[in-house]
């Protein structure tokens, strides 16, 4: 009902857990009477880290939208989480991986390739300004979600890495990583704004406007998402993270499908198939041997 409000929802986003979450972090003093930020658990430098991640992560995968990319492709491209966590922790971590892990990376990566070739165009490729889209649009939004998902997999791994070295600290690092972010949307003020506008014109629901409706729904799943994936990456590995979140990919697929109609292809089906079964493989596969001076690996 509102194309192209990328940033807006992005922004409401951050806000939203930001000030629902803002009461858990704030300590009351009696004497002298004073209200202030609980002590961190976590060293600044490493939030602001996590920050610029997270932030161009959501940025980046909200942003894909504006570019002919449909749903479903969106959601079967993000899970490919495992192929880049792998290589990245292989690549910065020294992990090690079986013959069966490398399998399941290859057929996700197969799958992922075969959902692209296959996706269909939307039917009215025009951006919110009225301007018709080119041949190169999809490409551009394909290799954001690729650069969206490299650096998910990197916050992944400095969560893993952090959380391990400075203990259990989810509650704070869900709101420090929401709040620091909110001034990185200054830039994009006016544009936000416009969004903004642009929902609060949607036709309404019982006397609300539906976009402010839909809107308020998305931030409150939100703050439940992220919520558990904070706590969950405090719990177990970024590889078992990855694992849960493409169960959640599933489901957001089927609902796509079913609810609003979005197209799947044979193609599509078939690179599906690869991708949820390739990182099942992977997650689910033995891990090799870890020594004492190496227990970070997988």
């Amino acid at each position: 009902e509102s194309p192209g409000t990328s940033n807006s929802i992005t922004f409401m986003q951050f806000f939203a857990v930001s000030a629902i979450t803002l009461p858990g972090q704030l300590r009351l003093s009696i004497r002298p009477p004073r209200l202030s930020f609980k002590p961190q658990t976590v060293p600044f430098g490493r939030w602001m880290i996590m920050v610029a991640l997270f932030f161009m992560t959501s940025f980046l995968n909200n942003l894909a939208f504006n570019y002919q990319i449909a749903v479903p492709l969106h959601i079967i491209t993000r899970s490919a989480g495992p192929v880049t966590s792998m290589v990245l922790g292989w690549l910065l971590l020294g992990k090690h991986y079986t013959r069966q892990q490398v399998a399941g990376v290859l057929m996700a990566t197969v799958g992922i390739v075969t959902t692209a070739l296959y996706s269909p165009r939307p039917s009215s490729p025009t951006s919110p300004q009225g301007k018709r889209h080119d041949g190169g649009d999809m490409a551009t939004g394909m290799l954001l979600l690729v650069f969206g998902l490299v650096l998910a997999s990197l916050l992944g791994l400095y969560q893993e890495v952090t959380y391990r070295k400075f203990g259990n600290a989810w509650q704070e690092g869900l709101f420090y990583t929401h709040f620091l972010a909110l001034p990185l949307f200054w830039p994009f003020r006016s544009d936000i704004a416009a969004q903004l506008g642009a929902i609060r014109n949607t036709p309404l629901i019982a006397g609300v406007p539906s976009g402010c409706l839909y809107m308020t729904i998305n931030v409150l799943t939100q703050l439940a998402c992220v919520s558990g994936v904070h706590r969950l990456s405090t719990m177990a590995s970024s590889l078992t993270l990855n694992l849960v979140l493409n169960l959640r990919k599933a489901v957001s697929l089927f609902l796509s499908i079913v609810l609003f109609g979005n197209e799947l292809t044979l193609g599509m089906f078939v690179g599906c198939v690869f991708v949820f079964s390739g990182t099942t493989i992977y997650s689910v596969a033995r891990r090799p041997p870890t020594s004492p001076t190496k227990a970070h690996q997988d």
